[in-house]
Protein backbone atom coordinates (compact mmCIF):
# COMPACT_ATOMS: atom_id res chain seq x y z
CA UNK A 1 0.00 0.00 0.00
CA UNK A 2 0.95 3.53 -0.80
CA UNK A 3 2.22 4.99 2.45
CA UNK A 4 1.07 8.69 1.31
CA UNK A 5 -2.64 7.58 0.23
CA UNK A 6 -4.42 6.82 3.47
CA UNK A 7 -6.33 3.62 3.66
CA UNK A 8 -9.81 2.71 1.81
CA UNK A 9 -10.93 1.85 5.19
CA UNK A 10 -10.26 5.52 6.85
CA UNK A 11 -11.53 7.10 4.25
CA UNK A 12 -14.76 5.36 4.21
CA UNK A 13 -15.69 6.81 7.60
CA UNK A 14 -15.91 9.91 5.69
CA UNK A 15 -18.71 8.32 3.31
CA UNK A 16 -20.81 7.09 6.83
CA UNK A 17 -20.58 10.17 8.39
CA UNK A 18 -21.03 12.60 5.42
CA UNK A 19 -22.49 12.41 1.61
CA UNK A 20 -22.90 10.43 -1.49
CA UNK A 21 -20.07 12.41 -3.18
CA UNK A 22 -18.24 10.89 -0.77
CA UNK A 23 -18.80 7.48 -1.32
CA UNK A 24 -17.72 8.24 -4.71
CA UNK A 25 -14.74 9.50 -4.84
CA UNK A 26 -13.92 6.92 -2.37
CA UNK A 27 -14.90 4.51 -4.96
CA UNK A 28 -12.55 6.35 -7.87
CA UNK A 29 -9.44 6.41 -5.48
CA UNK A 30 -10.12 3.01 -3.95
CA UNK A 31 -7.98 0.00 -5.62
CA UNK A 32 -9.74 -2.31 -7.45
CA UNK A 33 -8.67 -5.15 -5.57
CA UNK A 34 -9.85 -3.65 -2.08
CA UNK A 35 -13.01 -1.63 -3.31
CA UNK A 36 -15.65 -4.85 -2.68
CA UNK A 37 -14.77 -5.29 0.73
CA UNK A 38 -14.52 -1.72 1.53
CA UNK A 39 -18.05 -1.11 -0.43
CA UNK A 40 -19.39 -3.90 1.78
CA UNK A 41 -18.48 -2.55 4.78
CA UNK A 42 -19.88 0.87 4.15
CA UNK A 43 -23.41 -0.63 3.49
CA UNK A 44 -23.08 -3.10 6.37
CA UNK A 45 -22.78 0.12 8.15
CA UNK A 46 -25.29 1.77 6.77
CA UNK A 47 -27.79 -0.65 7.03
CA UNK A 48 -27.28 -1.13 10.70
CA UNK A 49 -27.70 2.38 11.18
CA UNK A 50 -30.70 3.53 8.84
CA UNK A 51 -33.03 2.47 11.30
CA UNK A 52 -31.88 5.23 13.83
CA UNK A 53 -30.44 7.71 11.23
CA UNK A 54 -32.49 9.17 8.62
CA UNK A 55 -29.55 10.40 6.87
CA UNK A 56 -27.82 7.09 6.71
CA UNK A 57 -31.15 5.62 5.11
CA UNK A 58 -30.68 8.13 2.68
CA UNK A 59 -27.46 7.53 1.97
CA UNK A 60 -27.85 3.73 1.89
CA UNK A 61 -31.06 3.48 -0.93
CA UNK A 62 -28.61 6.13 -2.60
CA UNK A 63 -25.99 3.67 -3.07
CA UNK A 64 -28.21 0.99 -3.39
CA UNK A 65 -30.40 2.44 -6.78
CA UNK A 66 -27.03 4.03 -7.74
CA UNK A 67 -24.80 0.62 -7.93
CA UNK A 68 -27.95 -1.44 -9.13
CA UNK A 69 -27.80 -3.56 -5.95
CA UNK A 70 -31.68 -4.71 -6.77
CA UNK A 71 -31.34 -7.99 -4.56
CA UNK A 72 -29.92 -5.41 -0.85
CA UNK A 73 -32.99 -3.06 -2.11
CA UNK A 74 -35.36 -5.80 -2.29
CA UNK A 75 -34.64 -6.18 1.37
CA UNK A 76 -34.80 -2.86 2.39
CA UNK A 77 -37.93 -2.51 0.93
CA UNK A 78 -39.54 -5.71 2.82
CA UNK A 79 -38.34 -4.11 6.21
CA UNK A 80 -39.72 -0.95 4.67
CA UNK A 81 -43.07 -1.54 2.76
CA UNK A 82 -44.19 1.83 2.12
CA UNK A 83 -41.52 2.53 0.10
CA UNK A 84 -42.35 0.06 -2.76
CA UNK A 85 -43.63 2.97 -4.73
CA UNK A 86 -40.81 4.75 -4.76
CA UNK A 87 -38.35 1.20 -5.91
CA UNK A 88 -40.45 -0.94 -7.61
CA UNK A 89 -39.69 0.15 -11.55
CA UNK A 90 -35.75 -1.05 -10.31
CA UNK A 91 -37.00 -3.78 -8.69
CA UNK A 92 -40.16 -5.29 -11.08
CA UNK A 93 -37.76 -6.58 -13.86
CA UNK A 94 -35.90 -9.02 -11.52
CA UNK A 95 -38.23 -9.58 -8.53
CA UNK A 96 -41.98 -9.14 -10.27
CA UNK A 97 -44.18 -11.85 -7.84
CA UNK A 98 -42.44 -10.37 -4.82
CA UNK A 99 -42.81 -7.05 -5.70
CA UNK A 100 -46.39 -7.69 -6.30
CA UNK A 101 -46.69 -9.14 -2.78
CA UNK A 102 -45.04 -6.61 -1.06
CA UNK A 103 -47.81 -3.65 -2.83
CA UNK A 104 -50.52 -6.41 -1.80
CA UNK A 105 -49.02 -6.36 1.21
CA UNK A 106 -48.48 -2.71 1.89
CA UNK A 107 -51.71 -1.87 0.39
CA UNK A 108 -53.55 -4.21 3.47
CA UNK A 109 -51.13 -2.51 6.20
CA UNK A 110 -52.58 1.19 4.41
CA UNK A 111 -56.10 -0.07 4.38
CA UNK A 112 -55.82 -0.78 8.12
CA UNK A 113 -54.92 1.92 8.96
CA UNK A 114 -56.80 4.52 6.96
CA UNK A 115 -59.78 6.49 8.15
CA UNK A 116 -60.36 9.17 5.89
CA UNK A 117 -61.07 10.13 2.43
CA UNK A 118 -57.62 11.67 1.61
CA UNK A 119 -56.17 8.22 3.24
CA UNK A 120 -58.56 6.02 0.65
CA UNK A 121 -57.26 8.76 -2.40
CA UNK A 122 -53.93 7.31 -1.11
CA UNK A 123 -54.55 3.90 -1.04
CA UNK A 124 -55.90 4.09 -4.38
CA UNK A 125 -52.80 5.20 -5.85
CA UNK A 126 -50.79 2.52 -4.28
CA UNK A 127 -53.25 -0.14 -5.68
CA UNK A 128 -52.73 2.26 -9.65
CA UNK A 129 -48.78 1.89 -8.66
CA UNK A 130 -49.53 -1.81 -8.41
CA UNK A 131 -51.73 -1.85 -11.90
CA UNK A 132 -49.01 -0.01 -13.29
CA UNK A 133 -46.25 -1.91 -12.38
CA UNK A 134 -47.91 -5.19 -14.33
CA UNK A 135 -49.80 -6.79 -11.49
CA UNK A 136 -53.30 -5.84 -12.93
CA UNK A 137 -54.75 -9.27 -11.53
CA UNK A 138 -53.16 -8.72 -8.01
CA UNK A 139 -54.53 -5.20 -8.11
CA UNK A 140 -58.20 -6.74 -8.50
CA UNK A 141 -58.07 -9.37 -6.27
CA UNK A 142 -56.97 -6.23 -3.64
CA UNK A 143 -59.49 -3.94 -4.52
CA UNK A 144 -62.62 -6.85 -4.22
CA UNK A 145 -60.83 -8.33 -0.95
CA UNK A 146 -60.57 -4.73 0.67
CA UNK A 147 -64.84 -4.20 -0.29
CA UNK A 148 -65.06 -7.49 1.46
CA UNK A 149 -63.25 -7.05 4.05
CA UNK A 150 -64.57 -3.14 4.85
CA UNK A 151 -68.58 -3.46 3.87
CA UNK A 152 -69.10 -0.31 6.33
CA UNK A 153 -66.59 1.91 5.09
CA UNK A 154 -68.83 3.75 2.83
CA UNK A 155 -65.91 6.55 1.41
CA UNK A 156 -63.30 3.53 1.12
CA UNK A 157 -65.62 1.60 -1.12
CA UNK A 158 -66.72 4.53 -2.99
CA UNK A 159 -63.14 5.17 -4.07
CA UNK A 160 -62.45 1.50 -5.06
CA UNK A 161 -65.27 1.74 -7.11
CA UNK A 162 -64.92 5.15 -9.06
CA UNK A 163 -61.11 4.22 -10.14
CA UNK A 164 -61.05 1.98 -13.41
CA UNK A 165 -57.72 -0.52 -13.26
CA UNK A 166 -58.13 -0.85 -17.29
Amino acid sequence: MNRDRPSCFTNSEFVLAGEYEYYRDLKRICPPQEWETVEHRILEQLKSSSSRSWKAQTLYTHILVEEKKTARLLEYVRSNKSEITEYYPLLIGEFADEVYSLFVDWIKISAAHASNRKQYKKLCGTIKHLAKAGGITPAKQIVEQLLRDYPSRSALREELNNFNLA
